[in-house]
């Protein structure tokens, strides 16, 4: 649940609850992180409401409304895989198949992904979890269509300038903002390293280098984003320049990502 406000929030909320019980049961291997995960993921699976969406049903992002976001479904499909992966159970893997055909609907054809399914733009935050989600389900079943999905994503960001990079999240609400996000290319990073990560492409890992390099100076304004005076991040390049817990913690997420999947996630 979300701190503020009465709302069920499926991304930072939910999934993210059950991503941090899994990673405190492979940290301690004490089982009843583990079994929170299990409940909260059984939860969502049997309650939540879904809408159709081009015939496949979908988990809304708040529980009082027809609104779904690719990104929320992106973080979801990812902590599924891993309970499937740990439990054996089927019906977590099921219901990520299901989701997942959603968010490659999602899909534009320059390989990023639209903010909501039923409307949007090209949005950051859809592309990291979209992206999430494809790369571990292409490590769960080794099916093409997601091996597929996910290299037009990669190719896609690569085709883009970094400076575009930072204006997807905004570009739906104002086209002619220049600020460029530092935390969207954190958590881009976070991803695009998972696909390298599973699938072992080189190309891959170049990308996501890119994305980080971006916070470190290899950027329009040749700026380090990182204070020097306290070690977090600033939010934007030129706008809004003070530090962000978000921007600080999603781009440490990003460099040390590789070294996680490492050590709780060895390749199959």
């Amino acid at each position: 649940r979300q701190i503020t406000g009465g709302d069920y929030d499926l991304w930072r909320g939910s999934a993210a609850f059950i991503e941090e019980m899994i990673n405190c049961y492979k940290e301690f291997n004490d089982k009843t992180y583990l079994d929170y995960a299990v409940n909260a993921a059984d939860y969502v699976i049997n309650n939540w409401k879904t809408i159709d969406f081009k015939g496949t049903d979908v988990y809304t992002d708040l529980s009082n409304s027809d609104y779904a976001q690719v990104q929320s479904v992106g973080r979801l499909v990812m902590v599924l895989c891993q309970l499937y992966e740990i439990t054996g159970e089927e019906k977590y893997l099921d219901c990520a198949k299901v989701q997942t055909e959603a968010i490659i609907n999602a899909q534009d054809a320059d390989g990023l992904f639209i903010h909501a399914f039923s409307y949007g733009w090209s949005h950051a935050n859809a592309y990291a979890n979209a992206v999430m989600a494809l790369s571990w389900m292409w490590r769960e079943t080794k099916e093409d269509v997601y091996l597929s999905s996910l290299d037009k994503a990669i190719k896609g960001m690569n085709e883009k300038t970094l400076l575009d990079l930072g204006n997807l999240d905004m570009a739906g609400t104002n086209p002619d903002f220049k600020g460029a996000s530092v935390y969207t290319h954190g958590r881009m990073a976070q991803g695009v390293i998972m696909a390298a990560y599973f699938t072992g492409n080189e190309e891959y890992y170049r990308a996501a280098e890119k994305l980080l390099y971006y916070v470190v100076g290899r950027n329009e304004d040749n700026a380090d984003c990182q204070d020097p005076s306290n070690g977090s991040y600033r939010y934007y390049i030129d706008y809004y320049g003070g530090s962000n817990i978000e921007t600080s913690s999603e781009v440490n997420l990003g460099m040390i990502q590789y070294a996680v999947l490492e050590k709780y996630w060895a390749n199959k």
